[in-house]
């Protein structure tokens, strides 16, 4: 991917058909994730973006507040993607040779995390899913929720929050307790150098 700068000269163009300033998303390989990346966003846009996609989840929460402070002072709305990740997909991968052949394949293995012990417990008081408690508390956070899914009852279960109530201080209270000792990205680790 290019730095915005280097750049900044096709943002110029006129799209001949909508007539509005044209960016290359190809030109951009992901949405900034880093205050400094959207810094840079910002400089060179000709209008503030409205909506920064991040993967955002619990364990993000507090990596995250530089960035989510410096969305808001700016009202740029944060669209969460993978908050359900903590529930498939906190995997390491064993290649260790005592298990396994030097040219076998990894193996994942979900690792649990803080909030294994929190969420059913949680989310069976309220009476609700696991993965509708992530995406409510995703939501409390002010966030536009992004997910997809190829499982049938996923998607029933993201269809359905939006007749939800919203969560409590409380319940958001337990949850960010348990997540803010441990830290996890699903789909982007190198953000975290």
């Amino acid at each position: 991917a290019l730095p915005i700068s280097r750049v900044e000269h096709r943002g110029q163009q006129l799209h001949p058909c909508v007539g509005f300033r044209l960016l290359l998303m190809q030109d951009i390989a992901k949405p900034p994730t880093t205050v400094k990346q959207l810094q840079e966003v910002v400089k060179y846009a000709t209008t503030t973006p409205s909506v920064n996609q991040i993967e955002f989840n619990p364990y993000l929460k507090e990596a995250s507040a530089p960035l989510l402070a410096f969305m808001a002072e700016r009202s740029i709305t944060l669209e969460a993607c993978s908050s359900l990740s903590v529930m498939d997909s906190l995997l390491v991968y064993l290649a260790d040779s005592l298990f396994l052949p030097s040219d076998g394949p990894l193996t994942p293995l979900r690792v649990p995390g803080p909030l294994d012990a929190v969420l059913p417990s949680l989310a069976e008081s309220l009476a609700i899913t696991p993965g509708q408690l992530l995406l409510c508390w995703a939501r409390s956070m002010g966030a536009v929720l992004l997910t997809t899914t190829s499982k049938a009852e996923r998607a029933a279960e993201v269809l359905s929050i939006d007749s939800m109530p919203a969560l409590s201080s409380a319940v958001v209270a337990q949850i960010d307790e348990a997540a803010k000792s441990f830290h996890y990205r699903a789909f982007s680790p190198h953000m975290d150098l």
